[in-house]
């Protein structure tokens, strides 16, 4: 029995793969094709490895920088279960031992892939060859990538002592891992081993978020197979998130003067985590820009001061994020009046009242900024004033027409960028 079942299993797998080739082949070539080209370039023509030579010291710790925060997202940011079954079989199987087979499989399985993929970093990292000093980086890449991945595992099903647990285990693990000492070692294969052993025979599932996933998941991996556009475009409308998570102020009573504030500060508080994902993309891009040679692969593009004006833009992208989350929630509140709502505000209190938040958010973003690219002085308070009055700019031009309005936001853009590209010139 518990054969035929793993025969349907790899049947309806290998059955949703080829409907995957058969209606994107050619795209999915297209992604192998300019991977291989990005890959080549990045090791040849950026890093210039060569066989036998291993990769130069000051690129390695960018190398385990990435490893780190791709674990991050994997952890705490990323809904997806790491061991995947189909839902029918969680259905029909659950509470068996063929189903604790299955999820010991998926784990072992696991161990062999982060095994496999430590192997591939390594053997780029030390130069296409297998030699002395091949071993440690191997044993460090290995355990954290599979210490990790159950990390995740955990931290899908678990409740807020075992959260926290994780993010205690990950920053000792993240802490071991950039170190690389042999006590470090020790402790990675201690955790390694204790967290296989709560993986399975000590963690609960949380059976109705794990199905409620996976059934999520067959349905668009069905719809994805059988190309069915109108069933995908479906299933991206239906589940995009329609409430934030919520942060309340149970012990406090805002006045009028302060309601405003208060509800300003309790909706940035619950900012999306794709924005916070996208902020943190456009600010590393921008230092990468300055700090690396990751322009060079691109002949053209290879100039300092070009490197500053791409630097200039990715952080004023990542300052428009945050502006445009305050001054939406502003139009909101202005737009109720239009549908007929009588507000105890005028359009000039809502807007002040909107303004102290985004005052105090450009203050943290002008230290970690300056910090982040080595800007940090005097000039960071002036930063910081100068951001200040553009975003007060950007806040009354919501009161202002349509027409007007588009004018005035590509207006403040402009002067945005300008002032952060003042900041790193200076």
């Amino acid at each position: 029995m518990n054969n035929r079942v793993r025969v349907f299993i790899l049947k309806n797998k290998f059955r949703l793969f080829l409907g995957v080739i058969r209606h994107m082949w050619l795209t999915i070539l297209g992604l192998i094709a300019a991977g291989g080209v990005l890959m080549y370039q990045l090791l040849f023509a950026f890093f210039h490895m060569k066989k036998g030579v291993p990769l130069d010291g000051q690129y390695i710790p960018y190398v385990f920088y990435a490893v780190i925060i791709l674990k991050f997202i994997q952890i705490f940011l990323d809904d997806t279960p790491v061991f995947k079954v189909n839902a029918a079989t969680l259905l029909h199987t659950y509470n068996t031992a063929l189903f604790s087979q299955l999820l010991k499989r998926k784990q072992f399985k696991s161990l062999l892939v982060s095994a496999c993929l430590a192997f591939m970093m390594t053997y780029i990292l030390r130069g296409f060859v297998i030699g002395k000093g091949f071993a440690l980086p191997f044993v460090f890449f290995t355990m954290y990538l599979a210490s990790g991945t159950l990390m995740a595992w955990i931290y899908y099903h678990g409740k807020r002592l075992e959260k926290w647990t994780i993010a205690f285990l990950f920053g000792l693990a993240t802490l071991m891992f950039y170190k690389r000492s042999l006590l470090g070692a020790i402790i990675l294969f201690v955790m390694l081993a204790g967290l296989e052993i709560w993986a399975w025979g000590f963690m609960k599932l949380n059976v109705p978020k794990y199905d409620a996933r996976l059934r999520f998941m067959d349905t668009t991996a069905a719809a994805q197979s059988q190309n069915d556009m109108a069933k995908m475009h479906q299933l991206a409308a239906e589940n995009r998130p329609q409430h934030a998570y919520g942060v309340k102020f149970h012990q406090f009573r805002p006045s009028k003067r302060f309601a405003l504030t208060v509800k300003s500060l309790i909706e940035v508080m619950r900012i999306q985590k794709s924005l916070l994902i996208m902020i943190f993309i456009f600010l590393l891009a921008g230092w990468a820009f300055i700090h690396t040679n990751v322009l060079s692969l691109i002949p053209f593009l290879d100039n300092p001061e070009l490197a500053k004006v791409l630097a200039a833009y990715s952080a004023t992208s990542a300052l428009r994020i945050l502006y445009q989350i305050t001054t939406e929630q502003m139009e909101t509140v202005l737009n109720k009046r239009l549908l007929g709502l009588a507000l105890p505000f005028s359009d000039a209190q809502v807007v002040f009242g909107y303004i102290p938040v985004p005052i105090i958010i450009n203050f943290v973003f002008s230290i970690l900024f300056g910090a982040l690219f080595g800007r940090l002085s005097y000039l960071s308070f002036v930063f910081w004033l100068i951001i200040n009055v553009i975003y007060l700019f950007s806040s009354f031009s919501c009161l202002s027409g349509k027409r007007l309005k588009k004018t005035l936001n590509h207006l403040t853009n402009f002067l945005l960028w300008l002032g952060v590209y003042w900041y790193l010139m200076v």
